[in-house]
């Protein structure tokens, strides 16, 4: 199947047992070569000077395996930490991205270690890498998996933080409709842009206006302090409240309106 290994990586790198690791995932049904498949035992078993060896008899460090799959790549499917760092010491590129889109990049910002992610923004990842199958860069995942530790570091490394999804959403949007009220702080304290509309013409504000929000959960205190911070640059914000439930009324829309 074509995007076998995109599904394989994924549920390996957040975390999935019975497949990290596992017998299923051999060299020889992702890389082609000998000396490729060498390099990728060596990846699995954590062996660094054997790495080092083929390194240097010439294989190449950012060889394309099935559906392009990458040496490091395969360092974080086998969850082999040292391995990875060493690949990136020697150059790998953690930007390189498979046949769906995904690269070290994304996969890192969904893991639950954040030290993949770290390593790969200390050796050049490019923490706003867009993909372009789903058209979204690493803090997105980031978010849709709750990785703060990742958050802080892909915005420590100057992720776009204004950067819009296919339908407008930014990182703080996304955040905000996630509940992840602590995170939409951290972004808005750290420059990012609150009046940008999606593609309906709504700021961030809708999501806080619209959507019911537990007095009781810990995320209550944070939507009140971004509520204050929207408000000092300006911002209207009529919050949803228990007592009077949507804080605007939305107008209905005509048929033209769609158009």
């Amino acid at each position: 199947m074509k995007f076998l290994i995109i599904s394989i990586v994924l549920m390996a790198s957040i975390g999935c047992e019975s497949l990290d690791g596992g017998t299923r995932m051999t060299p020889e049904k992702f890389f082609f070569t000998k000396p490729e498949q060498k390099l990728a035992s060596a990846i699995a078993w954590g062996r660094i000077g054997t790495i080092e060896k083929l390194l240097e008899e010439g294989v190449n460090i950012n060889c394309l395996g099935k559906d392009d799959i990458t040496p490091l790549i395969w360092a974080v499917v086998k969850k082999k930490k040292k391995s990875f760092e060493y690949l990136l010491e020697q150059g790998a590129n953690p930007n390189l991205q498979v046949v769906q889109g995904e690269s070290v990049m994304s996969f890192a910002a969904m893991m639950e270690d954040s030290d993949y992610l770290k390593a790969a923004l200390e050796h050049g990842g490019n923490p706003s890498l867009v993909n372009p199958e789903t058209g979204e860069p690493p803090i997105f995942e980031a978010i849709f998996n709750f990785r703060k530790e990742n958050i802080d570091l892909l915005i420590k490394y100057e992720a776009d933080l204004n950067f819009q999804d296919s339908v407008g959403k930014t990182p703080l949007g996304r955040a905000i409709d996630f509940n992840q009220y602590d995170v939409a702080y951290q972004i808005i304290q750290a420059g990012a842009d609150i009046w940008i509309t999606n593609n309906f013409g709504n700021t961030v504000t809708f999501s806080i206006e619209q959507n019911p929000a537990s007095t009781e959960h810990e995320s209550y205190k944070w939507r009140a302090k971004v509520i204050e911070l929207l408000r000092d640059q300006g911002m209207e914000v009529l919050p949803w409240t228990p007592e009077k439930g949507p804080g605007r009324v939305l107008k209905k829309k005509h048929p033209s309106d769609f158009e």
